[in-house]
């Protein structure tokens, strides 16, 4: 439902992440049938699978940020590989990397610098970037 929120608990090594995985198109099942957003995606073409993923946001719990790349960069990159130009895709960038509270100095810094706090800043500013329409959070609970 839009504008709602879902949790997704349970004890270690139950599937959590290989769900969120399928959900992302990261992991494909490997019987039965996976229907994501109203479409049948095992005999979807790479290229059909890349756009359903612009639908949806993953923040991951280890950010999965890109070494080589700079902070802004990295936030950049789902719109770069849309199409869209540079000047463009850093200004969207800057106006998220400040959204999420990351500041203007850090932009272009690369993520081996950054706090585990701010790598999970600039990862929530690529997951939103480009709009999608689901965003999923990838979290672990410590078991008691």
């Amino acid at each position: 439902m839009p504008g709602s929120f879902s949790f997704l608990t349970g004890v270690s090594g139950s599937g959590k992440s290989s769900f969120l995985k399928l959900l992302y198109l990261d992991l494909l099942p490997t019987w039965g049938l996976l229907t994501l957003l109203g479409r049948e995606v095992l005999n979807l073409s790479w290229r059909h699978k890349a756009k359903l993923r612009q639908s949806i946001g993953v923040i991951f719990q280890e950010f999965r940020l890109l070494s080589h790349l700079s902070v802004i960069e990295n936030v950049a990159l789902p719109l770069w590989m849309r199409g869209l130009d540079g000047e463009r895709s850093r200004e969207q960038a800057q106006e998220l990397l400040h959204w999420v509270g990351v500041d203007v100095e850090a932009a272009d810094l690369y993520p081996s610098s950054l706090a585990g706090g701010e790598k999970q800043r600039v990862a929530v500013a690529r997951a939103v970037i480009s709009r999608p329409k689901n965003c999923y959070w990838q979290m672990s609970l410590r078991e008691t």
